[in-house]
């Protein structure tokens, strides 16, 4: 089922919550580990959020206003 713009907003702020969780982890832990694994984590939700915003655009008829996407693979 397609999402509306609300559900893609609405998602698109849990991502960014998720994220600067992630990143005050990463700044304020001192296990490696956990620094290690937040850091991927960071990685694989900055993914989604791209392609949240990708989503947006095509919803919104905007052209991207990038010319490289970056694609990182099995990091979960």
């Amino acid at each position: 089922m397609k999402k509306s713009i609300g559900q893609l907003i609405d998602d698109l702020s849990i991502a960014n919550i998720k994220i600067w969780h992630l990143q005050d982890i990463v700044s304020a832990e001192t296990d490696d580990k956990k620094v290690a694994k937040a850091a991927k984590q960071i990685i694989v939700e900055n993914t989604y959020r791209c392609k949240l915003v990708r989503t947006v655009d095509q919803v919104l008829g905007q052209a991207p206003s990038y010319s490289e996407v970056k694609l990182f693979h099995d990091l979960q």
